[in-house]
């Protein structure tokens, strides 16, 4: 995951924080592709998530929801992403 400047590494099922000043930022997410063809390249951003613009207030949080792109019930190379402010959730 990509957040302005941090990169955060994460696998399945882990959670992470990242502290951010209020500002705009963009969220992508982007997973490691081996080509079986030549196993010592690695491209960080084959699969990749569309970039979410987010805007941060002060003392806002912000959760993230990621899960694999699919096409039916088979993996696409690509990432889904869902943000929510639960504050504002909580509000309603």
């Amino acid at each position: 995951m990509r957040v302005a400047d941090y990169r955060v590494p994460l696998i399945g099922g882990e959670a992470a924080c990242v502290f951010v000043d209020p500002g705009e930022y963009n969220v992508v997410i982007t997973s490691v592709s081996i080509d079986p063809l030549k196993p010592n390249s690695k491209k960080t951003d084959a699969c990749k998530s569309p970039v979410v613009q987010l805007r941060v207030e002060a003392k806002e949080d912000r959760v993230f929801s990621i899960w694999p792109a699919t096409k039916r019930d088979e993996f696409v190379c690509g990432w889904r992403m869902e943000s929510r402010n639960p504050a504002k959730d909580k509000r309603k």
